[in-house]
């Protein structure tokens, strides 16, 4: 009886600890809180055809034409000096004609541009991904490009159901939600040991 009273008490003091240190947790200065975000877009300037009303959104395009990708990225909600960085991948159906995949630097906003040529028919996800280096926030967006040998086939490849879920993905991984973790991680190896 003695061991189990002991035992309950343990138990409740674990729970009360935790509990306060859950609440209690050091959170980051107001300026920190405020500027971890990033918006992107990303799309296709002169496609054949477009859909924006599935996720991710489709364009259509001809093999052997040249389009053009815009991708943006704004940081906003304060810290607007952070370290940005912006990539574009672009799968293999897709060559690159002109200008870059990836830039760094501290602007609020920044857009890039690239030129790029289908060389294979099908459907095939581009994503840009812009990341806060200084929070390690990062906003994806995925769209589909669907590719195929005429205008009017890559018109209707836009107005087709398929396609995967995507859009826009944000992650945030900071020291505040490592610590909340830690924390639960700790309460039950107690709860485990007992």
């Amino acid at each position: 009886m003695l061991l189990l009273c002991v035992v309950a008490g343990v138990v409740i003091v674990g729970f009360t600890t935790w509990g306060v240190n859950f609440l209690h947790m050091p959170q980051p200065p107001e300026e920190e809180r405020a500027g971890i975000f990033v918006e992107v877009q990303l799309l296709i300037i002169n496609p054949t055809a477009s859909n924006f009303e599935q996720r991710p959104p489709k364009f259509g395009v001809v093999k052997g034409e040249h389009y053009i990708v815009e991708f943006t990225a704004e940081k906003f909600m304060g810290r607007l000096d952070d370290r940005m960085h912006m990539k574009i991948d672009l799968p293999e159906g897709l060559q690159l004609m002109s200008g870059d995949l990836e830039w760094s630097g501290r602007d609020k906003q920044h857009s890039m541009q690239l030129q790029f040529k289908p060389i294979e028919e099908g459907d095939f996800i581009m994503k840009g991904t812009a990341i806060n280096l200084d929070t390690n926030f990062s906003s994806t967006m995925n769209i589909l490009v669907c590719v195929r040998s005429t205008a009017d086939e890559a018109r209707r490849s836009c107005q087709s159901a398929s396609g995967e879920e995507g859009g826009v993905v944000q992650t945030l991984e900071s020291k505040f939600i490592q610590n909340a973790n830690i924390q639960f991680t700790s309460l039950i190896v107690l709860l485990h040991i007992l």
